[in-house]
């Protein structure tokens, strides 16, 4: 493998594990997020009642109903990728069409490369030491391009 292509396989690998752990995370963070604003709502609730044990009664009861709703809609992680499209979607085809750029690039370069690069003709020798000469004017002009 080439330097660039352990880069790529390396950063697929950091992307198959890192995208499905973000993906993981940000559920999360959305679920979280819902379940405060729902305490939140259940300690303004319960502010409107003057009564301390009438207070905690209310707050009890709608911080038990927050509790039940994200308990019923969170989802864990192992059904959220249990769906093939988000596999296919989410890891696999952002990979593959990072690859297939990437070629297509390297491709591109290595051809237009090609097209600038001087011709260079070898003259024949004659004898070993005119062979030599001639390997080293080669080698020279080349550097000096």
């Amino acid at each position: 493998m080439s330097g660039w292509q352990r880069i790529g396989a390396v950063l697929s690998i950091l992307w198959a594990i890192g995208a499905p752990t973000a993906l993981a995370i940000s559920q999360n963070i959305d679920a979280s997020d819902s379940f405060d604003h729902c305490l939140d709502l259940a300690g303004r609730l319960s502010r409107n009642f003057d009564d301390a044990e009438q207070r905690a009664k209310v707050y009890d009861r709608e911080a038990n109903a927050c509790t039940r709703v994200e308990m019923a809609s969170s989802t864990s992680i192992t059904p959220a990728f249990a769906d093939k499209e988000i596999i296919e979607y989410l890891i696999i085809a952002p990979i593959l069409t990072m690859w297939l750029i990437g070629w297509v690039i390297i491709t591109t370069v290595r051809w237009v490369r090609r097209g600038f690069s001087p011709k260079i003709e070898m003259i024949p020798a004659e004898s070993w030491d005119d062979a030599r000469w001639s390997a080293k004017q080669v080698t020279i002009s080349e550097r000096n391009i």
